[in-house]
């Protein structure tokens, strides 16, 4: 709900009433939030990110299953660390 509130132009009469829609709908939820904090953490962020060539997340890891086998596993999961990929591996052996 806070990403929408942010990233629909309102009013600013209609952007407090939103968020004070969103408030009552965490406390109907028994949700402890502070709305206002939560918006202002969003909007700094969002600004930072529009101002900076560098984005402030973390970028999300790509995982590549491979077979488990001993050396050649090992050296392989190296090499892909390089190029950020994280090795998931699985035996080749089944019940």
């Amino acid at each position: 709900m806070a990403h929408r509130l942010i990233s629909t132009p309102l009013h600013p009469t209609d952007f407090r009433n939103e968020m004070l829609t969103v408030e009552r709908i965490a406390k109907t939820k028994g949700i402890s939030i502070e709305v206002q904090k939560l918006i202002h953490k969003k909007l700094v962020t969002k600004a930072l990110n529009d101002t900076t060539t560098h984005p402030r997340t973390s970028p999300t890891k790509k995982w590549v299953r491979i077979p488990f086998l001993v050396n050649i596993s090992f050296k392989l999961a190296r090499i892909l660390k390089l190029h950020n990929l994280t090795p998931a591996f699985y035996t080749l052996n089944s019940l």
